[in-house]
C-alpha cells in the first residue's frame, strides 16, 4: 500500500480486504481457542452493558 492515498478505497473496504486476505491464507486458523466460544459471551461485564436498557427518552430522539 505504501504512500498511495486512501481516497481511491474507503478504510472499511482496505480493512474488509485484508482481513479476507488472511482468512483465505489461514492466519486465522491457529489462533488459541479457535472454534471455541468465545469467553467474552459469558462475561457478566458483556452482559451487562449489551442489555442495559436505552435511557434517552423518545422526546430527545425527536
Amino acid at each position: 500500500m505504501g504512500a498511495r492515498k486512501l481516497d481511491e478505497e474507503s478504510w472499511e473496504s482496505y480493512a474488509e480486504r485484508l482481513i479476507q486476505k488472511a482468512q483465505q491464507d489461514g492466519a486465522f486458523d491457529n489462533l488459541p481457542g479457535f472454534g471455541q466460544p468465545s469467553s467474552l459471551i459469558d462475561s457478566q461485564l458483556t452482559m451487562r452493558c449489551e442489555f442495559r436498557p436505552s435511557r434517552a427518552t423518545t422526546r430527545q430522539l425527536v
